[in-house]
């Protein structure tokens, strides 16, 4: 049953960005579509950054010690929260100097911060797989997928403007990674963002190494045909 879950969460979500890649496609035309699905592809390896391999490594530790769950989340979050913020504070001033109108660095922005903090519930789902609580992925994924298919479709049905439509998309995954964020706080009261300093923020990424580098050999192995493209 608990493969079902899963199974039924990954199908919900690539179900969920296939109908939004569709509605973009018919809304923004090809070359507005061209960027956006470039944007969307370099973020997902922005994204892979940000994560360092924290999917495996959380996943692996708190189902080997779940009374140590908040800790271990609230750690994982830490670096992940931090790494999105350096992304993020050199993404937007390279989108600045990109040779674009303003309207289509804005969307670019939106585009790529919307696949940033998508990944931030990508991690915490890790967590409802580790704790078991596979039913509580899906239901999750399940509405907020909806969410992100019903506000996409909104903005694109009536107004195909690059602008709205990023915007749109980034709600739409504020939303889901909030959804994640508050549903594990349920199950894990004490779990928050800790404050520490650098030198053990980098400690702690070091026992992450193994786990980050062979995410990042997978994903590369299964996006070498497109970014031969």
């Amino acid at each position: 049953m608990n493969r079902l879950y899963v199974a039924l969460s990954l199908f919900i979500r690539m179900s969920a960005g296939t109908a939004v890649s569709v509605l973009l496609a018919r809304s923004l035309g090809p070359q507005n579509f061209g960027l956006a699905t470039s944007v969307f592809a370099y973020a997902s390896i922005a994204a892979l950054v940000t994560s360092f391999g924290y999917e495996a490594k959380t996943l692996r530790d708190i189902a080997s010690a779940p009374q140590a769950g908040a800790s271990t989340l609230a750690a994982a979050l830490s670096v992940k929260f931090l790494l999105c913020a350096i992304v993020i504070l050199f993404g937007v001033p390279a989108v600045l100097i990109l040779p674009f109108d303003f309207t289509s660095k804005a969307a670019i922005i939106m585009f790529g911060a919307s696949t940033i903090i998508a990944s931030i519930g990508d991690l915490v789902f890790y967590a409802f797989r580790a704790l078991g609580r596979f039913s509580t992925e899906a239901r999750i994924a399940a509405w907020t997928s909806l969410v992100y298919v019903f506000v996409v479709g909104l903005i694109t049905a009536y107004d195909q403007n690059l602008l709205l439509v990023a915007l749109a998309v980034l709600v739409s995954r504020i939303v889901y990674a909030s959804a994640a964020l508050l549903g594990v706080r349920a199950l894990i009261p004490n779990v928050a963002i800790e404050r520490k300093s650098l030198r053990s923020l980098f400690v702690n990424m070091r026992s992450s190494v193994y786990c980050s580098a062979h995410s990042a050999l997978g994903f590369f192995h299964s996006q070498v045909d497109i970014f031969r493209v």
